[in-house]
């Protein structure tokens, strides 16, 4: 077995010579810490300049930044494009053009509550009309009617834009707090409308869609950064856009085959770059694991960066392969943990996944664990609790308390739980995602407030989009379903237990709903087909949406199934039971039971 895991360590390389252009505002004007001082548009008599102040956010009554006082600038409203600022960036033409390209911008910025619900231009390239990135009047961040993340109001947020117009089909991936967003197609061709000039311009627009907010640090560096690098630069900070160009400690840069990828050849190769921080990698620490078992790898050392390979013998003969890898490096111990399915196998219609709560934890029964969506330090983490029925003082399951779990609803977009529900493609061919499932949970709704919904289960992994599957009440009763079908026979009551059933058959655009083994309803999935919608990618999210349509759950037991269930299998199971979901059926007959 693997030793006890010290520390767990996900870091990414800082571009070396990238920034070109950084302000903070610690002197109370516009000079930069790196480059050119900004410039006020209409210059330094004008509205903008009368409209503009500095000081600390204890000055101005705002939150502090990272729990730290902060020098800021705060900046109007821009009435016009004669209003803004001039950002002259110092990066160089790339990307094979005659403008700049590929480039990352980076803001540390605070917008009050009272711009919520408005469109807010945060930079624009030319200064002749649209703002090329905004925030939207739901927070999101994007442009042409893409926006995706939170910039929630009263609160320092991150905010990163990673453009590449030199890519076949150009893009920009968008970041909040080091988290990825999304990433949009730009339709635009290289030196177009998203490529810069000498300079761009901050929070103008045409048509005056701006509001007053505060800016902490403003950050541009010359290159696309990868999201493994705006992860590692975190949310904002007191300090501004870090510009060191290593981090402390040696880090893994890349990984093959990728994490938490499927139909990967059972004779792959594994290999890891750990590459050289500000100390550098011990080599004689490194140790690699495989299902448990200790290998040994050839490494090779070229530089700062360290290839850790490993080719097995004979083909891999699992489908879920668990890969570990450990190091040092200034004294302490990383490891760094992904996993990876193989196409060795096609399964058997069965049980892929299962969870109880046994343990009062995410362990699985069946399967691999459940993960918190923003890690273990964030905000779905806090929105977890376990106990049981009677330690809740809730009602017991059919007379018998049980251990359960309580999720308090997410009330951001960063809070759910992952489900790596262990299925492999299937639907037939053509099938590059899982389109035949069964989810069932035994689940008690309060409702105690009388909320309208409640996001059972996201098929996007980015959570950038409607859930998929809904719980929805009115005056205490409720449905489930999905595009606004959500009418049947029966109904899910406020505080009961019940045992709900989705089997969908994506490829087909069906799917039947059960609630406490009886058929509730069968839905033709209007917008699904053969790897869409309502098809899976090797994870999906439990009760989470992306504009948090969402509130408190119980939950007893969790099932995934690779296929589609039938009537008499549904009825088979009943209703729901204090030992959690039975973990047999004639279809896959040897399961036993989980309690």
């Amino acid at each position: 077995m693997i030793p006890h895991l010290v520390a767990l360590v996900i870091l990414a390389r800082i571009s070396e010579g990238a920034v070109t252009g950084q302000w903070d505002f610690d002197a109370g004007d516009l000079r930069a810490t790196i480059g050119t001082a900004l410039e006020f548009v209409d210059g330094p008599n004008g509205a903008t300049s009368n409209g503009t102040s500095f000081g600390t956010t204890s000055d101005f009554k705002i939150s502090a930044v990272g729990g730290r006082i902060a020098k800021v600038m705060r900046f109007p409203a821009m009435s016009s494009l004669r209003m803004g600022y001039v950002a002259t960036h110092g990066a160089k033409p790339n990307g094979r053009g005659q403008r700049v390209n590929q480039y990352t911008v980076i803001m540390d910025i605070l917008y009050p509550s009272a711009s919520s619900g408005t469109f807010r231009s945060l930079f624009q390239t030319d200064n002749r009309g649209d703002g090329e990135f905004y925030v939207n009047p739901g927070n999101g961040i994007g442009i042409s009617g893409d926006y995706a993340g939170n910039v929630t109001p009263d609160t320092w947020h991150r905010i990163a834009f990673a453009v590449d117009l030199s890519l076949l089909i150009p893009r920009v991936s968008k970041f909040v707090d080091g988290v990825k967003e999304a990433e949009q197609h730009l339709d635009t061709v290289r030196d177009g409308r998203w490529s810069l000039g000498p300079s761009f311009f901050l929070f103008n627009d045409q048509g005056g869609e701006s509001q007053m907010g505060y800016i902490n640090s403003l950050q541009v560096r010359d290159r696309t950064l990868s999201d493994a690098e705006i992860r590692l630069l975190g949310g904002p900070s007191a300090d501004g856009v870090p510009t060191n160009d290593l981090p402390k400690h040696p880090f893994v840069e890349w990984k093959i085959p990728a994490p938490n990828t499927w139909m990967i050849p059972s004779n792959t190769i594994i290999q890891v770059n750990l590459t050289d921080g500000q100390h550098s990698l011990e080599t004689n620490s490194i140790r690699l694991f495989l299902n448990d078992q200790n290998v040994i790898p050839v490494i090779s050392k070229s530089g700062r960066e360290t290839i850790v390979s490993y080719q097995p013998s004979s083909p891999i003969d699992k489908v879920t392969n668990t890969v570990v890898v450990m190091f040092q490096g200034g004294g302490e111990l990383f490891t760094n943990t992904w996993w990876f399915i193989t196409d060795k196998h096609k399964q058997k219609p069965s049980i892929t996944g299962q969870w109880d709560f046994e343990r009062a934890d995410l362990a699985a029964t069946i399967g691999l664990p459940l993960q918190y969506l923003d890690g273990l330090t964030g905000s779905s983490k806090d929105a977890v609790q376990f106990n049981t029925t009677t330690g809740f003082g809730i009602p017991n399951i059919d007379g018998k308390p049980a251990r359960v779990v309580r999720f308090a609803g997410a009330s951001t977009r960063d809070i759910g739980l992952i489900m790596p529900h262990g299925a492999l493609p299937n639907g037939g061919e053509g099938a590059t995602r899982v389109n035949e499932w069964t989810l069932i949970m035994d689940i008690m709704i309060p409702n105690a407030a009388g909320e309208k919904w409640l996001a059972l289960l996201q098929t996007d992994s980015a959570n950038t989009s409607n859930a998929d599957l809904f719980a929805t009440f009115s005056a205490g009763r409720g449905g489930i379903g999905t595009l606004g079908d959500y009418e049947g026979n029966g109904a899910i009551i406020a505080g009961k237990w019940h045992r709900i059933a989705f089997a969908v058959d994506a490829g087909f655009s069906l799917m039947t709903k059960y609630i406490d083994g009886v058929p509730f309803a069968i839905q033709a999935l209007k917008d699904s087909s053969l790897n869409g919608r309502h098809s899976l990618a090797p994870t999906a999210i439990l009760f989470a949406d992306d504009d948090q349509e969402s509130q408190v759950v119980y939950i007893n037991s969790v099932q995934f199934r690779n296929y589609k269930m039938e009537d008499n299998e549904i009825a088979a199971l009943g209703g729901p039971a204090a030992a959690g979901i039975a973990a047999k059926s004639h279809a896959a007959p040897a399961a036993t039971a989980p309690r």
